[in-house]
C-alpha cells in the first residue's frame, strides 16, 4: 500500500512536471529566437514550480483521502493556498513597512544635529542679550549657566520638540512593526513558503543589480541619502510638491530595496527545507491512513 500510495502521488507529481517543462521549453525558444538571449537558468522553474504544486498537492492528497470527495479536496487545497498567500503577504507587508518607517527614523536623525545647534544658539543668544521672547516662561539654571536641557531646546526651537515627538513615535512603530514581522516570520518556518519557492527564480535570474534598476528605474546606482529639508529656524520649508515627490520616491525606493535584499539574504533551508520537512509530515499521515482504512 505504501508503494501504491507514493506511486500515484509521483505519477501526479510527474504529470504537472510535463506541463512545465513544455512550458519552460517554449519559453525557452522563444525568448532565446526573438529576444536572442539564450537562458538556461529558465529551466529552474521546472523544479520550482513542481515543489510549489507539490506543496499543495499534499493537502489535496490527505484531505482527499479522509473524505474521499474529489471536489472537497480541491477546495482544502485552494484554502490552504489563500492561507499561504495572506500569511506571506503578511510578513512582506510588515518587513517593508518597518523598514520604510527605518529610512524615516534615519532621516529624521539627520536633521536633529543641525536643529540642536540652532537652538543651543539661540538660547545662548537670548540669554546673553536678555531678550527672552514673551512666549517663552523663563530658561532653566542649567541654561543659564551653557549647559540648555532639551525642554529649553524645544522652547528656543518649537519644530525640534515636534521632530522629537515624532522620532519617538517613529521608533515606536518600528519595534511594535518588528514584533508582528517576526511572528510571522517564525509562523512561515515549517510551512511551506509558495510565494518564496517561487521567487527563487527571480533570484537565480536577477542580480541585485538588476532589482535595483527595476526599482529605481534608472542606471541602478543607490540613491542618495535622504536629507530633511525642513530648516532649523522652524520656518516653513521651500519645496515644490515635485521635490516633496521626488525625496517621497527616494525613501520609498530605499525602503524596496532593503526589503528585496532581506528577502534574498533568507536562506534556502529556511524556503525550502522547511516546505519540504512540513510535506514530509503530510505524506507520512496520509500514508499511514491508506494503509490502515479498510476500503
Amino acid at each position: 500500500r505504501v508503494r501504491i500510495f507514493l506511486t500515484k502521488y509521483c505519477a501526479s507529481l510527474l504529470f504537472a512536471g510535463l506541463q512545465v517543462t513544455a512550458f519552460s521549453l517554449a519559453c525557452f525558444l522563444v525568448i532565446g529566437l526573438r529576444g536572442h538571449a539564450w537562458e538556461p537558468r529558465l529551466f529552474l522553474a521546472i523544479p520550482l514550480v513542481l515543489l510549489v504544486f507539490s506543496y499543495l498537492y499534499c493537502i489535496s492528497a490527505i484531505v482527499g483521502l479522509m473524505t474521499r470527495s474529489t471536489i472537497f479536496s480541491l477546495i482544502a487545497a485552494c484554502i490552504f493556498w489563500l492561507f499561504l498567500f495572506m500569511l506571506n503577504l503578511a510578513d512582506t507587508g510588515t518587513l517593508a513597512f518597518k523598514l520604510q518607517t527605518d529610512v524615516q527614523v534615519q532621516r529624521t536623525e539627520r536633521s536633529m544635529p543641525a536643529m540642536e545647534k540652532y537652538a543651543r544658539n539661540t538660547v545662548k543668544a537670548q540669554i546673553e542679550s536678555g531678550s527672552v521672547p514673551p512666549q517663552i516662561p523663563e530658561y532653566s539654571a542649567a541654561a543659564k549657566a551653557g549647559n540648555p536641557t532639551d525642554e529649553d531646546l524645544a522652547k528656543a526651537n518649537p519644530i525640534l520638540a515636534k521632530k522629537q515627538i515624532d522620532l519617538a513615535e517613529l521608533k515606536k512603530t518600528s519595534e511594535s512593526i518588528s514584533k508582528w514581522n517576526k511572528g510571522f516570520y517564525i509562523a512561515k518556518t515549517l510551512l511551506p513558503k509558495t510565494g518564496e519557492t517561487a521567487d527563487l527564480l527571480g533570484r537565480s535570474l536577477l542580480s541585485p543589480e538588476d532589482v535595483k534598476r527595476l526599482r529605481l528605474g534608472d542606471d541602478g546606482d543607490p540613491p542618495e541619502p535622504v536629507v530633511d529639508e525642513t530648516p532649523t529656524d522652524g520656518s516653513s520649508p521651500n519645496q515644490t510638491r515635485e521635490e516633496r515627490r521626488a525625496q517621497r520616491h527616494e525613501m520609498e525606493g530605499q525602503a524596496a530595496i532593503k526589503t528585496d535584499e532581506e528577502l534574498r539574504s533568507r536562506s534556502l533551508w529556511y524556503v525550502i527545507g522547511g516546505s519540504l520537512a512540513f510535506e514530509a509530515v503530510i505524506l507520512f499521515l496520509a500514508t499511514w491512513i491508506f494503509c490502515r482504512r479498510d476500503f
